[in-house]
């Protein structure tokens, strides 16, 4: 996805996948992917697995101002995911900002979320735990997309 981001408080904006049997097992055990996830001035890029609503999985945090701050939001950047058999890579701008080994994510009864379908999201949430208070906030947010690709390596 190649998009920028509204970096302001209360803007919580989110290009993630869920798995596609959420609904039928709960979260985490369906399987989560924070191909990007923002707020409070922080670039999250997580990976999130488990059982009983216990999240497993791996989170990275990347502030702000370590990407260029304010100038850096301004611009268009590049969200990037691969995924293959083995791991699930999540980078910005060409660089990594998550690693995480999908045979982690095993389970005893041999199932995984990462081995069965996601699929994707976009959004920008206001407020709320993350987000943060947007009483004080100008409006409009915005989460501006200029486009999403996915490809498919057979």
């Amino acid at each position: 996805m190649r998009a920028r981001l509204g970096p302001r408080l209360g803007s919580w904006p989110a290009f993630w996948t869920l798995g596609a049997s959420f609904g039928k097992e709960p979260w985490p055990r369906c399987g989560e992917i924070d191909i990007m996830e923002y707020y409070q001035q922080t670039l999250l890029a997580n990976v999130y697995h488990g059982t009983g609503g216990n999240p497993a999985g791996s989170t990275r945090k990347k502030p702000l101002a370590d990407l260029g701050g304010d100038t850096w939001a301004k611009q268009f950047n590049t969200w990037t995911m691969q995924w293959d058999d083995k791991s699930i890579d999540l980078l910005v701008d060409g660089k990594q900002l998550n690693h995480f080994n999908i045979a982690d994510a095993d389970r005893p009864d041999g199932s995984n979320p990462f081995r069965r379908p996601q699929y994707l999201l976009l959004n920008q949430a206001v407020g709320g735990t993350c987000g943060g208070d947007p009483a004080r906030t100008d409006f409009p947010l915005r989460l501006e997309v200029d486009w999403v690709r996915v490809y498919h390596r057979p």
